[in-house]
């Protein structure tokens, strides 16, 4: 999910992802630096609940080493 966010961004800086260049063709031009701008934030917000959940996922095991290891 977090590579697949970050090549998503990818193509939103560049312009190349494709459902976002038929959205700006549709779009006023003055709006269109904000539809990228938003989009970026949206895609950088997957890459931070998939980062989230990968340190919450290490503190679990983490947390069963501790236990395995007082047993």
């Amino acid at each position: 999910m977090r590579d697949s966010a970050r090549q998503q961004i990818a193509g939103i800086e560049d312009r190349s992802n494709p459902t976002l260049a038929r959205r700006l063709e549709s779009s006023e031009p003055a709006q269109r630096e904000r539809i990228v701008a938003f989009k970026r934030y949206a895609y950088e917000g997957k890459i931070a609940r998939a980062e989230a959940e990968i340190a919450w996922a290490r503190e679990g095991l983490r947390l069963l080493d501790d236990l395995d290891a007082r047993s």
